[in-house]
């Protein structure tokens, strides 16, 4: 496959991007969301670890197992999370470059698709 002159596909997005006022608004929300997730769940790792050092003997094991446990399933909340959050930066995008309406409420619409 060869693309030949690619200026035509250049100005056809840029007029795609200026064509779409809230533009900014969803890059910025997205952005904003996606590092408050990530640094909430690594905060809660790093109480988790501080925790589960805290929790020593055989005494405690079970404390242990649960705060283990629940260390374990941050990834996989975060998975899930942002999976939604994902799509709907996707569907905005799409919405932005067919020319449709889109602003920050077009991110939640992600979810939807899953849940």
């Amino acid at each position: 496959m060869t693309l030949g002159n690619i200026s035509g596909l250049k100005q056809d997005a840029r007029q795609a991007l200026q064509s779409c006022p809230a533009q900014k608004q969803i890059a910025v929300v997205y952005t904003a969301v996606l590092v408050g997730i990530s640094v909430i769940l690594n905060v809660l790792d790093f109480v988790l670890s501080e925790m589960i050092a805290g929790t020593g003997g055989l005494g405690n094991l079970g404390t242990q197992t649960i705060l283990s446990t629940l260390q374990s399933m941050l990834p996989i909340l975060q998975i899930l999370v942002l999976l939604g959050w994902n799509a709907g930066y996707s569907m905005a995008v799409l919405k932005i470059v067919r020319r449709q309406h889109a602003d920050a409420n077009t991110l939640k619409e992600g979810y939807s698709l899953f849940w």
